[in-house]
């Protein structure tokens, strides 16, 4: 219904909802992505009342429709789109292309490298560097699929070698333990 898809296994008159084709520029893994994470995050949970699956509202869900603060943070990747020209007519359409290619990554190892990100970000802001400078992207995924425990196990991490593994890979492997420890 949210991608705005046609099929015959919906139901007829949900085209006239005002919540049909409303994510229609994402592809449907994306959406799931999505749905996942607010259902991770407890603005949804799954009904346990109809006979197929369905999500619902959410204790989260209920208190930021009552708030004032209409922003929420998701441990999600970055969703690319692309615009492609059509008979004259910008339109744009999702790419699918995932800036840390979730393929395999459970929404905790996608919250963990996204807490990853952001103390990369603030590493090169006192650095003054680009981030890519810090450790790169397929550097921290890594890190976070394989969350190593001991600065010898980051050697086996992705990028890691003897430079970064004495200036920077310290202060992720302690930010990445103190996220786990509040896990």
């Amino acid at each position: 219904m949210l991608a705005g898809s046609r099929s015959q296994s919906n139901a007829p008159g949900f085209e006239s909802d005002v919540f049909f084709g409303l994510l229609k520029e994402l592809r449907q893994n994306n959406i799931m992505l999505l749905l996942k994470a607010l259902e991770a995050s407890g603005y949804l949970r799954r009904s346990e009342e109809t006979e197929f699956p369905c999500l619902e509202l959410a204790a989260n869900g209920s208190r930021f429709l009552q708030s004032d603060d209409h922003s929420i943070r998701l441990a999600i990747p970055e969703l690319y789109q692309r615009v492609s020209e059509r008979a004259g007519k910008k339109k744009i359409a999702a790419s699918g292309k995932i800036r840390f290619a979730a393929d395999n990554m459970d929404v905790n190892e996608l919250a963990l490298l996204e807490h990853l990100r952001q103390h990369r970000r603030k590493l090169a802001m006192e650095q003054g560097v680009p981030a890519y400078c810090i450790l790169t992207d397929a550097s921290l995924k890594d890190f976070a699929a394989k969350k190593p425990r001991k600065l010898a196990d980051c050697v086996a991490v992705h990028g890691i070698g003897h430079a970064k593994l004495h200036t920077v890979v310290p202060s992720f492997l302690k930010t990445m333990q103190e996220w786990l420890e509040n896990q």
